[in-house]
């Protein structure tokens, strides 16, 4: 599939302006509600994106709504009463109300650099956190919390793990008691892997034996034992305990970062990808023993993978394939489009809206929607780096929607410049010729005109009118930062 023009030419001609976190927009994690796969929760570098309704539509919360600073790959998790919980260098961060109220978890975590969380299969209302410490003697540690009221509060599982620098934490889906962790010696390059049988109050120290950097994948659903580990150096790998981290061995490797990772529901399929290896579908052999089989099912542009009882869901680079996330029924089926970039929406507040509106001015831009924001309402410098797409007037069904007050037709596709034409065409001759996953399919097309059917009437007019408010504070703002770069001259 070609890459859509808006963001070809946001990716090509317009620089700076077009990067969320210094990166295209893109999508790096996606979870489900326990219980409840109609509840999905996605992680970009554009903010935390929801859906209610299987991904049908998608709202966007702000980064700044959550914890008020930037946030860089913050891992995410949902908990049996739809919580949503952030992990921060600062914390654990938890929203309710669909993402609408947002507030510091208490005890063990606050104040801490969270790594990682992992819900409990068993009993989703427990979660658990992995956080960076001091040893007694000063030097690097870790420790594990839990949280048995949906991340509210967390409490110290046992003590400190010493020498120990803290990358990843997993439960067994098979076994509340069963947790594993994995990173490295905290003074050596050393790959450490932990488990403990007691739900974290005890561990057992394990080395891997390998090189590269020890990210743990997930747990066999249906065996505590079984473990996969991906490690990241100038070879990937993915690695498979079967006796709980005594031994591993490699059933899968790459020379490009396995970013994508995702166990069937009934564990014997894997699915592992990454940028230039696409879909990679791979196959346990009978009794746990022999070589895993592969199969490299097609291209596809990887940045995450979940696989869940209700489907297999991927997040891609929308520039490549067309769509930020897509869902099939497993692996194996083409993936359609759930999420196109252009058709975000702001998250709706009906009693505390978000603070949300001077950065949909950035993100609005970056994706392709006009906002109604000035160019002096987006990034700083934005306007000296390039011009913005110009939205000219359009008769189709998706551009015909009254504006929201902010500008914000959500749905409508932008109008490029005749000068972007030529760029245009050689950048889709060259995409035309790479190898690319999930073609146009009837039912696809019908999917995406449902789902963008009924946009135009998800913007407030009070957020329209923040909007508004925030453009003429950046506006002043700009003026004030350019008044003191002049003096300072």
């Amino acid at each position: 599939m070609r890459a859509p023009a808006w963001l070809l030419l946001t990716s090509l001609s317009f620089g700076p302006a077009a990067y969320a976190n210094g990166r295209f927009p893109n999508a790096s994690q996606i979870v489900a509600e326990p219980g409840n796969p109609s509840h999905l929760v996605a992680r970009s570098t554009l903010g935390i994106l929801v859906s209610r309704d299987d991904g049908a539509h998608w709202s966007w919360i702000c980064e700044s709504a959550i914890a008020q600073k930037p946030l860089i790959d913050p891992p995410i998790a949902t908990t049996a009463d739809g919580s949503i919980l952030v992990a921060t260098e600062t914390g654990v961060f938890r929203g309710q109300g669909g993402g609408c109220a947002w507030a510091r978890a208490a005890g063990a975590v606050r104040d801490r650099e969270v790594v990682d969380l992992t819900v409990d299969a068993l009993a989703p209302a427990r979660v658990y956190a992995i956080y960076r410490t001091l040893s007694a003697e000063g030097g690097s540690a870790a420790a594990v919390a839990v949280s048995s009221d949906n991340g509210a509060t967390f409490t110290n599982t046992g003590p400190v793990i010493d020498d120990f620098f803290a990358l990843t934490i997993e439960v067994a889906p098979s076994s509340s008691a069963v947790l594993y962790a994995s990173g490295t010696n905290a003074t050596s390059d050393e790959q450490l892997f932990f488990r403990s049988d007691d739900g974290g109050t005890t561990w057992k120290r394990k080395t891997i034996g390998g090189v590269g950097t020890p990210y743990i994948g997930g747990v066999d659903p249906l065996a505590a034992d079984v473990a996969y580990v991906r490690t990241d150096d100038a070879e990937s790998a993915l690695l498979v305990t079967t006796d709980g981290g005594d031994h591993f061995r490699s059933i899968f490797s790459s020379n490009q970062r396995l970013v994508g990772f995702a166990v069937s529901p009934n564990g014997r399929q894997i699915a592992v990808g990454s940028l230039g290896d696409g879909i990679v579908l791979l196959e346990k052999p009978e009794g746990d023993a022999g070589a895993w089989a592969a199969d490299r099912v097609r291209p596809f542009s990887t940045e995450c993978f979940a696989w869940t009882p209700a489907g297999f869901y991927a997040c891609s680079l929308e520039q490549m394939d067309g769509f930020a996330i897509g869902y099939a029924a497993d692996a194996r089926q083409p993936v359609v489009p759930l999420l196109k970039l252009p058709e975000l929406v702001p998250l709706t507040c009906a009693d505390k809206p978000l603070d949300c509106a001077a950065s949909w001015c950035d993100v609005s831009r970056q994706i392709g929607v006009d906002a109604g924001c000035t160019a002096d309402a987006g990034l700083e410098g934005a306007a000296d780096a390039a011009p913005a797409l110009e939205a000219a007037p359009d008769t189709s069904p998706l551009n015909t929607a009254p504006s929201s007050g902010c500008g914000c037709r959500v749905g409508a596709s932008p109008r490029v410049r005749p000068s972007s034409m030529a760029l245009l065409g050689a950048v889709s001759l060259l995409l035309s010729r790479a190898r690319r996953a999930a073609p146009s399919t009837n039912e696809e097309r019908e999917i995406h005109g449902a789902r963008v059917a009924s946009r135009s009437s998800r913007v407030s007019p009070r957020f329209a009118v923040r909007c508004r408010e925030a453009s003429s504070e950046r506006k002043r703002g700009r003026a004030r930062w350019r008044l003191g770069r002049d003096r300072r001259r």
